[in-house]
């Protein structure tokens, strides 16, 4: 809010102590003595104002009066009155004022008090009774300060307290002498206490105010700005020296007028001696009264403020308008001095505009007018900063005082126009400044303070070694000249982060919606479209080059949305193909000549070939051909009854290179042996073995048709080459449309493989497709496979399932895994599959020629976890696969959990599902009914439990009294301060002759729970596990059962001789007394409950309460919360030890 005020330095006693120091006074160092020649306004007659006064404290009080003398020219001094020391009487006073001449002196006071006092309704008729009681110290009503004031304010005051003296009638013109003596209370009288002299034949013109001027205090400080922007700092010379004095000693105060309207031309001359222009406005209400000379700068180096008074008068002071101001001080006899002035004042504009709002970046794509392409460019876009866009965007929630293009004013909504303080806002914009950043942290920093307003903040600045306060002096940046756009002259050096400078009137960058609104924009030509993120701020500036604050950065970026390729992706399928190999007689050793064995169940025939020949004129010519029988064939030694003589007879070995052929069913190649260089018919020559191929193998992207054959053994494997920031996506064609399956994301460049389980596949003749994405989500074409035709695993007639022995953890926190051992027929077996799952889908491991443990004949398999993993159950099974790829069942599941030791000292909050509205049940509530949630603690143990049941007597009286024959029972007693006992036996224990388990779980009325304990001023821990059952257990031989669980216990608790075995109530209810008297009883079966115990360790003394969290039995999912009473852990007598 501006308002005027106008600021005076010092106070009116300084004024008074200067008059010594400056040797004036002729005759005492106590009184001051001055004279004006002043005319009277209403005869024309002119008259002498002498003026007297302590110049510190009050007049002595050992005079009681004072003498005036008067001496003409070179004449006698003759005693022309006499004036007693101290206040007059009320009537003296209205005479004062009644005295003709004296009408301008009655009308100022009477203003002056309706200021002051507006509650006393002073007037003409009562302004006298009002003024003596402010100057009378006996009246409540006295002030010492303003009784001083008003007689350097008012003659007429001044006369009243006996310090002035007005030489009315028969003052001769030319040069007159006037001196004043005291008379002390012993009608003594002093020498002179001072003269003076005045030309009487002229009234007595002060001269004007010297190097009146305008001041700015806040030098190079932002934080002292405010003290400058939208203000007139005025000041001017004080009379100081031993020539000046006398002049001083008449000034009473200064008045200072400004031209109402901003200047248009030269500021016109006045002389307020006269009168006073109406073009002028007084912005002082009471003279400036000015002790001495200011500092030179700083914050007090002014002598009076001018802020104006926009709300009242409508005189704001408009930042960076001119004024026309004139100083004039005044005399004692309420004339004016010569006038200082006119001299010219601009505003201080020190602030910026407001932050620019509505700031975002946009992509848009833009023609280039020389090639006609188009491209995508960035473009910031933000409300124009005005009035009309201001209210719209502000208005609603403000009071609007003012409204203009340069600022609005408003109060908030509670507050009004006329009584609040309004707060303007600066919308006087001459052009933004975008600037541009490489990141978040460089826009951040960017900003702050600027004090020179040359763009570069002062932390840039210091950093650098540059001068914060000198506009000349900054970091070397980029020149921006007349050839700039905008252009800058003088040339000037700016920061390189300064994307552009765009005129509030551009009509290039201004955009006008259809509803009236305008926008900025600015589109940046150097982001191109390659995922390079930028940081955006933007500042308005004024005409004075005032920065406003900047806006928050904004992200912006152009993203390469170029269509992507796929290159070098493969589909893979897991394929086994036969394989016929040799190995020679060392290695493998037999009765004959030549060992045919098939590992694969699936030859029927074999084929010796002699291979003649080479090139065009080679040729295989067959030596024998033979069934194999359960997969093997020896053939032995060279006579009549082995089956290679007639071959070997006629000759022996004529080609020496031989190969073998193995058949199937209806005579199929299987597979043939490389050519090998044997002597076949005299010595051993080895074994020809046939075997599975198995592995993955690419499908090419040019192969059509259904191609490949892929076993289920293992996974289709998909692999797509990727660059950094890449996504791939695999589909499965289904119901004649293709859907995605997979994803596959890549930080770095690298190629990535998707494996697809049987269980993903949903044909057996499957077709997929992969495309590439872009880091910015930009899409290449489908690029598809061929389709491959998934195997048929026979089923039935294979193997046995195998029996999975053990699940043992084994390795480390950082290499956790599982170690399955099972047993399995080995003969013919060519894989198995193990599947391990614990929450989602089941990993699924095969490997192939599996070998069995040499001693226990035993199959094991390492199965890794992820470290994230751990702590979960994890069950696996194992199916088995022989070589005539025959599926075996899958094995009996069995679990293991790989248990990772926590070093945390609360076991882990579950999350609790929040209750529907209505539903929490609160403290001390009963989740059944006759079910309280109490906490209370075990006198004798010392251990703090909650009740589980309602009371148990009316069960046991009614189902197990001990006096029939229905059942036998001993439960756990807990008498007074005394430890809990059953004998030898661990109070925990109960023992009942009869089956009652399932009826002692149904005693437990809150069901499956956790439980939490609170200690006061800290958070809710865990203090027991999930407790789903109750540990009841029979006896080998008898129908007797034993409830022996470790945390839950059934126990009776009795008073014993005014020893109550529950404490703890009364932190909250229950009291004491409530909770014992509902817990105990005396009778045989009152008393009876069922409790949790809580073993968990606690600090002694501590205030706790419980929550107990129910837990649904099927869902495993929180159902409801309870919360118990507040109890006290009692603290143990030393020595004694707790009850385990």
């Amino acid at each position: 809010m501006r308002k005027i005020t106008v600021a005076a330095k010092g106070v009116l006693a300084g004024i008074l102590m200067v008059f010594i120091c400056a040797g004036l006074l002729e005759a005492s160092s106590q009184i001051y003595f001055g004279a004006l020649a002043v005319r009277n306004q209403a005869t024309s007659s002119m008259m002498v104002l002498l003026e007297w006064g302590p110049v510190e404290g009050s007049v002595p009080e050992d005079i009681s009066s004072f003498n005036i003398y008067r001496k003409v020219g070179s004449g006698n001094y003759e005693i022309i009155g006499q004036v007693d020391s101290g206040l007059v009487s009320e009537a003296q006073l209205q005479t004062f004022f009644d005295e003709p001449g004296e009408e301008r002196q009655k009308e100022e006071i009477i203003n002056w008090l309706a200021a002051a006092y507006p509650d006393d309704n002073p007037g003409p008729g009562n302004f006298a009774g009002i003024l003596h009681s402010i100057l009378d110290p006996a009246d409540p009503k006295h002030n010492p300060m303003q009784a001083h004031f008003l007689s350097r304010y008012s003659r007429d005051v001044a006369r009243s307290q006996g310090l002035a003296w007005l030489d009315r009638s028969g003052v001769p013109a030319g040069n007159v002498s006037y001196m004043i003596t005291g008379i002390l209370n012993n009608q003594s009288e002093t020498g002179p206490l001072g003269r003076v002299a005045v030309d009487a034949s002229t009234e007595t013109i002060l001269p004007a105010p010297q190097n009146f001027r305008q001041v700015l205090v806040s030098r190079c400080s932002v934080l002292r700005r405010q003290i400058d922007h939208g203000r007139i700092h005025l000041n001017w010379e004080v009379p100081t020296t031993p020539e000046e004095m006398p002049s001083r000693i008449l000034i009473y105060g200064y008045d200072i007028y400004r031209l109402e309207k901003p200047v248009s031309g030269a500021c016109p001359v006045f002389d307020f001696r006269t009168s006073v222009s109406p073009e002028v406005v007084k912005i002082n209400r009471n003279p400036v009264v000015a002790s001495g000379n200011t500092s030179e700068e700083g914050l007090d180096s002014y002598q009076a403020i001018d802020e104006g008074d926009f709300l009242q008068s409508g005189t704001a002071l408009e930042p960076g308008t001119t004024y026309c101001y004139y100083l004039a001080a005044r005399d004692l006899a309420g004339g004016y001095s010569a006038t200082a002035g006119p001299v010219e004042m601009t505003v201080p504009d020190l602030e910026g505009p407001v932050m620019p709002w509505g700031v975002e970046a946009r992509r848009e794509m833009v023609t280039d007018p020389q090639t006609q392409e188009i491209h995508p460019r960035l473009t910031l876009v933000w409300d124009q900063v005005n009035n009309i866009n201001y209210l719209k965007e502000y208005g609603a929630s403000k009071n609007i005082c003012g409204s203009s293009t340069k600022e609005v004013c408003y109060v908030y909504p509670d507050e009004s126009c006329q009584t609040g303080k309004p707060v303007c806002v600066d919308l006087n914009v001459q052009d933004y400044l975008v600037f541009r950043f490489d990141s978040f942290e460089e826009a951040s920093k960017w900003g702050g303070a600027d004090s020179d307003n040359d763009l570069w903040p002062d932390e840039v600045e210091d950093l650098d070694g540059a001068d914060k306060c000198d506009p000349d002096s900054h970091p070397l940046g980029i020149l921006c000249d007349q050839g700039s756009s905008p252009p800058c002259d003088p040339p000037v050096s700016l920061p390189g982060v300064l994307a552009a400078r765009i005129p509030q009137n551009d009509s290039s960058h201004i955009r006008v919606l259809d509803t009236g609104k305008k926008l900025m924009f600015f589109r940046d030509p150097a982001p191109q479209p390659d995922n390079q993120v930028y940081w955006y701020r933007v500042a308005a500036r004024d005409p004075s080059g005032n920065l406003g604050i900047m806006s928050p950065p904004i992200r912006a970026v152009l993203w390469d949305r170029s269509q992507p390729e796929v290159n070098g992706a493969e589909l893979e399928v897991y394929n086994c193909t036969f394989e016929a190999s040799f190995v020679g007689g060392t290695g493998c050793p037999g009765p004959g000549i030549l060992s045919i064995v098939d590992e694969t169940g699936q030859a029927v025939e074999f084929g010796i070939f002699e291979s003649c020949g080479d090139g065009e004129e080679g040729y295989l010519k067959p030596v024998y051909r033979g069934k194999l029988i359960e997969g093997k064939r020896e053939l032995g030694n060279v006579n009549p009854d082995d089956e290679l003589y007639s071959y070997c007879t006629p000759a022996m070995d004529p080609c020496g290179s031989y190969t073998v052929s193995f058949y199937g069913k209806n005579g199929r190649l299987l597979a043939v042996l490389e050519n090998q260089h044997w002597t076949l018919c005299s010595s051993r020559v080895g074994c020809v073995t046939l075997k599975w191929n198995c592995g993955y193998l690419p499908v090419g992207l040019t192969t059509t048709g259904v191609g490949m054959v892929h076993y289920p053994l293992m996974p289709v494997r998909i692999c797509v080459p990727l660059e950094a920031g890449q996504m791939a996506r695999v589909y499965q064609e289904m119901n004649g449309k293709m859907s995605p399956i997979a994803t596959l994301r890549s930080a770095a460049s690298q190629t990535l493989c998707s494996e697809l389980g049987i269980e993903t596949i949903v044909s057996d003749t499957p077709c997929f497709a992969v495309r590439v994405f872009s880091k910015n989500s930009v899409g290449s074409a489908m690029y598809r496979f061929p389709c491959i035709t998934i195997a048929q695993m026979k089923q039935g007639g294979g193997p046995a399932a195998p029996l999975i022995e053990s699940v043992v953890p084994v390795g480390d926190v950082h290499n956790p895994a599982f170690k399955i051992t099972w047993g399995c027929q080995s003969e013919g077996l060519a894989a198995f599959v193990l599947s391990g799952v614990a929450d989602g889908a089941p990993v699924l491991d095969t490997f192939w020629d599996p070998e069995p443990d040499a001693e226990t004949r035993q199959f094991s398999r390492i199965f890794p976890l992820d470290p994230g993993e751990v702590n979960k159950k994890w069950c696996f099974k194992v199916e088995a696969v022989n070589k005539a790829l025959q599926v075996s069942s899958w094995s009996a599941g069995k679990c293991g959990v790989w248990g990772q030791e926590t070093s945390s000292a609360y076991l882990k909050w579950p999350h609790v599902s929040d209750l529907p509205a209505g539903e929490d049940i609160s403290a001390f509530s009963s989740p059944v009914p006759g079910v309280q949630i109490t906490a209370f603690v075990l006198n004798g143990e010392k251990i703090p439990a909650v009740v589980l049941s309602e009371d148990l007597g009316p069960d046991l009286q009614a189902f197990l009294d001990p006096e029939s024959d229905v059942c036998e029972y001993v439960i756990g007693t807990c008498i007074g301060d005394s430890p809990c006992s059953l004998g030898s036996q661990a109070w925990q224990h109960s023992h009942f002759q009869c089956q009652v388990c399932g009826l002692v779980k149904s005693w437990n009325r809150v069901g499956d729970f956790v439980v939490y304990r609170q200690e006061e001023g800290r958070d809710f821990v865990q203090v027991s596990p999930l407790v789903d059952d109750i540990y009841c257990h029979g006896e080998i031989g008898t129908t007797g059962v034993d409830v022996e669980d470790p945390l839950v216990a059934i126990v009776q608790l009795k008073e014993n001789d005014g020893q109550h075995a529950v404490v703890g109530g009364g932190e909250s209810w229950p009291t004491n007394g409530d909770l014992q008297s509902s817990l105990e009883g005396t009778g045989r079966y009152d008393g009876a409950r069922m409790i949790f115990l809580d073993f968990y360790p606690v600090a002694q003394g501590s205030r706790v309460r419980y929550k107990i969290v129910k837990v649904g039995s099927g869902s495993r999912e929180p159902e409801a919360v309870y919360t118990s009473n507040w109890i006290r852990i009692p603290a143990i007598d030393a020595g004694s030890e707790p009850a385990q």
